[in-house]
């Protein structure tokens, strides 16, 4: 992708639980999402909630991720949350990987 990960702003912040952050790259507004504890149905709760929040409240009417192609669980996450696979895209080193986009209820 060529971005850095330290353009990283971090924009809903759950102390011990998870960080998801906002990244400008190429245009587009990437949204990453690190999680710190076991997942469980009362973390999907509370970051469903969040992360519906987030887009509500964004300006940008739309983010991206991109996933590795062997990595299902990511996958699962993303379609747990709306994300829909848009194309394949060429990264660093060579590497294809699945871009992955939500947008903003209208």
């Amino acid at each position: 992708m060529g971005c850095s990960l330290s353009n990283r702003v971090p924009v809903i912040s759950r102390s011990g639980k998870y960080t998801v952050s906002l990244e400008q790259c190429r245009g587009l507004t990437y949204i990453h999402c690190d999680i710190y504890t076991k997942w469980s149905a009362a973390l999907k709760r509370r970051l469903h909630t969040d992360f519906s929040n987030l887009l509500e409240l964004s300006d940008t009417q739309e983010f991206y991720t991109l996933s590795a192609h062997d990595d299902h669980k990511h996958h699962k996450f993303l379609g747990l949350f709306g994300f829909t696979h848009m194309e394949d895209v060429p990264c660093e080193g060579g590497l294809i990987r699945p871009l992955y986009q939500i947008k903003k209820s209208e």
